[in-house]
């Protein structure tokens, strides 16, 4: 019906299908095709009632949660985007993956940004992580860091990753690794040369590979001695 312009029926025949069905797969289906047909409320709806369904399984698709969240902050309702940002907090603090956690943080960050409460959501998690109690302390801590980080604030970025490696001395190796990419991302390069010569101190089974991008971050500053040292180094 669609192929031929009759988008209004194909809509109608989506939305009897919407109450119809009754596999997650096909009702996933059907509010995908409501959403492609310009239905965004009534995509909403559907994925709504599907993600509740599945919820109260005890089984929600982080995928179907997403997408969901997307359409929501994309609205103009501000109960809707405040329905997505949760949405998407929800999966960022609880996905059971690394890329749907940033996938989802990187969409909390930006809601934050766009409705001026960013500032309220970085002392939100300075004051989360300051119990030692917090649950999800590594997704916290990161989107705390990508917070100084956008906001090119190297040192609110590596005083939370120096907190990290006082509170967990085995982890000090990542947090270091933290701070060179912070500052390598925020363009201080004194502050990663710093970063990866105490790194070549505390895990000296990497040496090569900080020596490394050593080599690069003085090449690319245009300290061809200072590389060369490092190199001669390795040799």
């Amino acid at each position: 019906l669609r192929a031929r312009g009759r988008e209004t029926e194909a809509a109608e025949l989506a939305l009897g299908a919407r109450d119809a069905v009754i596999e997650a797969g096909n009702r996933a289906r059907v509010a995908g095709t409501l959403e492609s047909l310009g239905r965004a409320d009534d995509a909403i709806a559907a994925y709504r009632a599907l993600l509740a369904a599945q919820t109260r399984e005890g089984k929600p698709s982080e995928d179907l949660a997403l997408r969901l969240g997307w359409l929501l902050a994309s609205s103009k309702d501000e109960a809707a985007r405040t329905e997505g940002q949760k949405l998407f907090r929800e999966v960022w603090l609880n996905a059971g993956s690394a890329a749907r956690r940033a996938q989802a943080q990187e969409k909390v960050l930006d809601l934050a940004s766009r409705d001026g409460t960013l500032a309220d959501l970085a002392l939100e998690l300075e004051q989360a992580l300051a119990d030692p109690s917090t649950p999800q302390r590594d997704a916290k801590r990161d989107a705390l860091v990508q917070i100084w980080t956008r906001a090119h604030d190297t040192f609110g970025a590596r005083d939370v990753l120096l907190q990290w490696a006082k509170d967990e001395p085995a982890r000090e190796v990542e947090a270091w690794q933290a701070i060179a990419r912070v500052c390598l991302e925020t363009d201080d390069y004194r502050g990663q040369e710093k970063a990866l010569r105490r790194l070549m101190q505390i895990d000296p089974t990497e040496d090569l590979e900080y020596r490394q991008q050593l080599v690069l971050a003085f090449l690319e500053r245009g300290r061809a001695a200072d590389a060369r040292v490092v190199i001669r180094e390795m040799l």
